[in-house]
């Protein structure tokens, strides 16, 4: 299966906070005495509930969720999710996306009941200042597409986040590409004006 990315994410949260308090606190020199230590500890426990308690939760709910709907609808996933940190997306508007977009993948599928190979697949990495996703599913769809309530939502964050949405359907497949510019800098996006 596929690695759970927010697990990641938190690891890696850990590990920075951890190792800013270990060069803070000058560890390398030896001088570790019982006001070092106490410090180092409760940096080490702040950091390990922040990322389980906060930032781990959110999307593996999610994602855990809706792909887990999925798979027991017989439809085989995959993900390969990567986002920053610090990242200044907020969660709500990552769960308004990959809940909108996994919702009509999995929807899309279940149309395909003829069709033993249904999927869904959600990627998803930085490149530069751009956080790109893509959930692309098995599609067999002859009607012209409609777009829904969901779409228009995440359309909505995409240009929130001066970004784009995309929707490509080939053959069989139905492809939904965002992007999210994402500053890799300390500015807030949500403190801009448009």
């Amino acid at each position: 299966g596929s690695p759970w990315w927010s697990w990641v994410i938190a690891s890696t949260f850990v590990g920075i906070v951890v190792g800013l308090f270990a060069k803070k606190l000058d560890i390398q020199e030896g001088d570790f005495g019982k006001g070092k230590i106490a410090t180092f500890a409760i940096s080490n426990i702040a950091a390990h509930l922040a990322a389980w308690i906060v930032v781990a939760p959110v999307l593996d709910i999610l994602i855990g969720n809706k792909l887990g709907i999925a798979e027991d609808k017989g439809i085989a996933v995959s993900c390969s999710l990567k986002l920053p940190y610090p990242c200044t997306i907020t969660d709500i508007d990552l769960c308004i996306i990959l809940s909108n977009a996994l919702d009509n993948a999995i929807h899309g599928c279940e149309k395909t009941a003829a069709n033993p190979d249904k999927y869904i697949e959600l990627l998803g990495h930085m490149q530069g200042d751009f956080l790109l996703l893509e959930i692309k599913n098995s599609y067999y769809g002859k009607a012209p597409l409609k777009k829904g309530i969901g779409l228009s939502n995440i359309k909505s964050i995409a240009d929130k986040y001066n970004g784009a949405m995309s929707i490509n359907t080939h053959k069989e497949s139905f492809c939904l590409n965002v992007l999210l510019i994402i500053p890799q800098q300390e500015e807030n996006i949500s403190r801009q004006r448009y």
